[in-house]
């Protein structure tokens, strides 16, 4: 069964802002220098070679414009320019790493379904020294094309990601009005934000599937690639395509279906989204443990929420054990800092005045850790090591190989299985034990590592945050349909018979799925996505009682 992770983008959370217009003098100014400065910059760029360009007309300059919103966002320099300049300056969040984790998910994600449709289950064993092993299957380098460690590793993201800002307002004394309204809106808009994106940007799914384009609509053979492992998606073609819609409309009904509770449903329009009714449920009961636990203090509520946890982990409610350490992760860290803010104004009022000049306090080690770690040894540098070693270990430990593909077998995870409970194995979820208990791990080191969080803050890694979630949602009917297609035609030009052939074959076919995949997402993120959030919040400020 494939997997796939649920999606939920938190830079644009907040509508956008809009000033006041104005009709005076006063904006005439401003608007002329900019006009100047733009076409100074394209007399710069060469795109201008008249001082005097003609005007032109007013339907080709539309079509152009229409034409240029279709280009990605990160192909477009100049709009980028003008949103930088627009944007306040803001110092980094402390959260902002969260987000290139959740785009490097939706990422691998991809990797992970590619692999599926075209290469057989071999790839996702073990590493085991036999000849015919691929440098993929070793440990770590696996996560490249593993499905589950990313639904978990998103899973805790969603939990920390969903209760931060009202936990952090809670340790804020005064705030807890705010803090509610917070939460109040935050669980107003989940629905929404979470299945308004899928039903609209899945639409293309029975188009495809009523002109019979998906793979898995084809006669009996044709619906596996030559060496895939899964069959395609293969909505069933409709005589008409109001009856192909109808059907849409009625299966896209029991995906939004806020009552349902379901562990395995797929969506045959789209079978990636069989997470989304796991994320919705896990937001309501972070919603509601935040409620509940809310007029408590901060070490009943961690203790509460540690234990509710491991409730869940012991009787194999795995996503639920996800979400609620991911809020018991952000808990502590706000618990931590405000400790430690705490310490340093003790150590101020603590400052005393010495042989005629003031000695400030000094933040001592605790005394229980002196014995074990030398004084030359604490420092920045070798936590740094500590945290950098402690993440490669759990990254080999969240790779481990699923068991139904031989991983109690595999060697370097042989031992894993005999840490697995016995309930993880009559539930069927084995290899869910080590996976999760991992991801949370992991995010508890990256939380706690500057240095390491840097990773997840590049350029590439912001972008893939934001287009997440559209990336999540375009990608498996994109692949299912025209994958596909472009897998039969490269693979009749280089033939499937060597493995050069058909290696060579399949690249140029992911070429082409992956071009199509990010201009499908970025497309989706700015004229789907981000307008699903703010029209939600729209639509709770219009509601909302006392506005």
């Amino acid at each position: 069964m494939t997997h796939t992770i649920n999606i939920s983008p938190q830079s644009a959370d907040h509508p956008l802002s809009t000033g006041n217009s104005s009709n005076s003098s006063d904006d005439a100014y401003p608007k002329e220098v900019e006009r100047t400065l733009v076409v100074a910059e394209l007399r710069e760029s060469g795109d201008c070679l008249s001082t005097s360009p003609p005007s032109p007309k007013p339907g080709s300059s539309k079509f152009r414009q229409a034409l240029a919103e279709l280009v990605p966002s990160f192909l477009q320099p100049s709009k980028k320019r003008q949103h930088e300049s627009e944007e306040p300056k803001k110092a980094p969040s402390s959260t902002e790493w969260l987000d290139g984790l959740r785009g490097y998910a939706a990422f691998f994600v991809v990797w992970h379904h590619i692999s599926l449709v075209w290469f057989p289950w071999d790839l996702h064993f073990g590493h085991a020294g036999r000849e015919t092993d691929h440098f993929l299957q070793l440990p770590i380098l696996r996560l490249a094309i593993s499905g589950p460690p990313q639904v978990f590793v998103f899973f805790v993201v969603s939990g920390y990601a969903l209760s931060h800002k009202t936990l952090k307002l809670l340790r804020q004394g005064g705030k807890t009005e705010e803090a509610y309204a917070t939460l109040a809106s935050s669980a107003f808009r989940r629905h929404p934000r979470l299945f308004i994106p899928p039903i609209v940007l899945s639409l293309c799914s029975p188009l495809i599937a009523y002109a019979n384009g998906f793979g898995g609509t084809q006669e009996e053979g044709v619906g596996h690639m030559p060496n895939g492992v899964v069959k395609l998606m293969g909505p069933k073609p409709l005589a008409t395509l109001g009856q192909q819609f109808g059907d849409y409309v009625h299966t896209a009904l029991e995906l939004i279906d806020p009552l349902a509770h379901r562990n395995d449903w797929t969506w045959i329009y789209n079978p990636a989204l069989w997470t989304l009714p796991h994320e919705f449920m896990g937001s309501l009961l972070i919603y509601g443990v935040l409620l509940a636990l809310s007029r408590c203090k901060s070490s009943v509520r961690l203790l509460v929420t540690t234990v509710m946890a491991l409730w869940a982990l012991y009787f194999v409610y795995w996503s639920e054990f996800l979400f609620l350490s991911g809020m018991l992760l952000a808990d502590f860290r706000l618990y931590t800092r405000h400790r430690a803010r705490e310490q340093e104004r003790e150590n101020d009022e603590d400052s005393s005045m010495l042989d005629g000049e003031w000695k400030p306090a000094v933040i001592h080690r605790s005394r229980g850790w002196e014995p074990l770690i030398p004084a030359e040894w604490d420092n920045q540098h070798v936590h740094t090591t500590v945290q950098i070693i402690m993440a490669i270990f759990l990254l080999y430990v969240l790779g481990a190989p699923e068991w139904r593909l031989g991983g109690d077998k595999s060697p370097g995870y042989v031992w894993l299985a005999q840490l697995v409970p016995s309930q993880y194995i009559t539930a069927n979820r084995p290899s869910h034990f080590s996976g999760t208990i991992a991801a949370v791990a992991l995010v508890f080191v990256l939380d706690r590592a500057p240095l390491l969080q840097r990773l997840f803050t590049t350029p590439f890694a912001r972008y893939l945050g934001r287009i997440s979630y559209s990336l999540y949602l375009v990608h498996v009917p994109i692949l299912h349909g025209l994958g596909f297609w472009a897998g039969k035609f490269f693979l009749g030009i280089t033939g499937s018979e060597t493995d050069s052939g058909y290696v060579l074959g399949v690249a140029a076919a992911v070429a082409v799925v992956w071009v199509v995949t990010i201009w499908a997402a970025d497309l989706g993120w700015r004229y789907v996505d981000a307008p699903a959030v703010r029209f939600a919040a729209w639509t709770h400020r219009k509601v909302a009682a006392g506005r």
